[in-house]
C-alpha cells in the first residue's frame, strides 16, 4: 500500500469525505494564491489509484497532481 498526496483545484469541503473514505482533506493556497485541497490517504494498488483518478474526474474535480509519498520504512 502506498500513501499519496492527491492536490485539487479548489476548496472541497468534509462532505466529500464520504465519498472518498480514508482520505484526510487540508485546504492550503497555491503559489498562485489559488485556492487548493490536498487529500491524503492510502491506495492499496494501481487499480485503486486509477479508480480514484476516474472517480475525481467523473465528478469534474480538476486533478493539480498526484504525488506517492516515500514511507516511513524504507
Amino acid at each position: 500500500m502506498t500513501q499519496y498526496k492527491i492536490f485539487l483545484r479548489g476548496h472541497l469541503d468534509t462532505r466529500w469525505e464520504k465519498i472518498f473514505p480514508g482520505f484526510s482533506f487540508d485546504h492550503s493556497m497555491s503559489p498562485e494564491d489559488q485556492p487548493i485541497t490536498v487529500m491524503t490517504g492510502q491506495v492499496i494498488d494501481q487499480s485503486a489509484m486509477y479508480g480514484t483518478i476516474n472517480r475525481l474526474q467523473n465528478l469534474g474535480i480538476e486533478l493539480i497532481s498526484f504525488q506517492p509519498q516515500k514511507s516511513d520504512e524504507s
